[in-house]
């Protein structure tokens, strides 16, 4: 997988698939709209270096489920081509909808752009579905729109895992992401970025690049405590 992070300075030799967005977590429902754009011969993902909220709310960001790094390994896991990480500055923030998708359409060639049910983007949100699909039909681009996972009645999201983490229902919360939650500690992550469960001992397994160990971890003043082999990267597994 190739990631750079700006996009190209150059129109792209072959039209592509998009999809966009944070994608914390990569969730199931992320992974619907990774699989779709995954279809097209040439596609990309498009995400974000930090939470949006670290420009509109930068006393109080939202905490995040995945670091850039795991979201960049699960994104590989998936199979995806390219991926470009971008600064969510104030720039960003006050383009127009038109005006983003004008610059993806001349730099990839954009034929499908893959969104998510509900999504809106653009300075005031102002990119809906009805929105797009005006300027999509002017511009000879597909969009398709999936419709949003159900789990017990409820769609899945990132803040509801949030939700689930901070009340320490990781039993649930495995069932949203697909796959058993965990925090990768590295010296790229900061704990104060991420999401913890509440504080406590939890039973954990402990996965280095050479072992994994059942073990348990503390919770603790936002910090995790734990016995660990002196390795730069350690994912903890609940």
């Amino acid at each position: 997988m190739r990631v750079f992070t700006s996009l190209p300075s150059s129109s792209l030799n072959f039209s592509h698939a998009i999809a966009f967005g944070m994608f914390d977590g990569v969730h199931l429902g992320h992974k619907i709209i990774l699989e779709e754009v995954k279809k097209f011969p040439h596609h990309s993902v498009i995400t974000y270096k930090k939470h949006p909220s670290h420009l509109f709310h930068p006393s109080n960001p939202t905490p995040l489920i995945t670091p850039l790094e795991t979201r960049l390994d699960l994104f590989d896991q998936l199979g995806i081509q390219s991926v470009y990480v971008l600064e969510f500055d104030r720039h960003f923030a006050e383009q127009s909808y038109e005006t983003f998708l004008h610059r993806l359409k001349e730099l990839f060639l954009l034929s499908h752009l893959i969104r998510g049910e509900g999504d809106a983007f653009g300075k005031d949100r102002e990119g809906d579905a009805g929105a797009i699909s005006q300027f999509a039909n002017r511009q000879n681009i597909d969009v398709i729109y999936l419709t949003k996972m159900i789990q017990d009645g409820h769609p899945i999201s990132s803040s509801r895992i949030r939700s689930l983490i901070k009340q320490g229902d990781l039993t649930t919360v495995a069932q949203l992401l697909g796959r058993p939650y965990s925090v990768t500690l590295s010296k790229k992550v900061s704990l104060e970025e991420l999401i913890l469960p509440p504080p406590g001992y939890y039973k954990v397994t402990l996965q280095t690049p050479f072992e994994k160990n059942s073990t348990e971890v503390l919770i603790k003043d936002n910090a995790l405590i734990f016995d660990s082999p002196n390795f730069e990267e350690v994912e903890v597994i609940w």
